[in-house]
């Protein structure tokens, strides 16, 4: 009986140990924003949208809670690709940001193994037309997330 409880307790305080281990790495984990670090960030909207693609577009506001900026950041899901924006602003648009991607296979025949490629990658003043695309899809974003019916832009 002894050599039984001494086994029970030494498999619990194992499994209490990788426990551990694993709480203190996810507590650790940040994911990458150009911004800033994903604990300062607090996502007040996550919207999903199915005008642009058939697979669906998955658009998130979030509020900066350092520098006050609010971000928008939308993800087009599609059968060969996928393209990304992220917006970040005040009162005026700050910065923003296409990438285009492309898959190597249709993604749903892919299986683990999926390759993404950047095709492009635009910011805002990357040309005069870019720079007027990025600020009609900001409008369009802004006006879906923060609509404001008594002003015109």
């Amino acid at each position: 009986m002894t050599k039984f409880l001494l086994k029970c307790a030494t498999i619990l305080f194992s499994l209490w140990i990788v426990g551990c281990n694993h709480q203190n790495n996810s507590q650790h984990t940040e994911v990458s924003s150009e911004e800033a670090p994903i604990d300062s960030l607090q996502m007040l909207k996550d919207t999903i949208m199915l005008d642009a693609s058939t697979e669906g577009e998955e658009i998130r506001l979030y509020i900066n809670k350092i520098t006050t900026d609010t971000i928008i950041e939308s993800e087009i899901l599609g059968e060969m690709g996928k393209e990304t924006y992220r917006f970040s602003f005040n009162k005026q648009l700050k910065d923003a940001e296409h990438i285009l991607y492309s898959y190597n296979v249709p993604f749903y025949l892919a299986d683990e193994n999926l390759e993404t490629h950047i095709d492009k990658k635009e910011t805002l003043h990357f040309s005069k037309e870019t720079d007027a695309i990025l600020n009609k899809q900001f409008k369009f974003y802004r006006n879906i997330l923060l609509p404001t019916p008594h002003k015109n832009d």
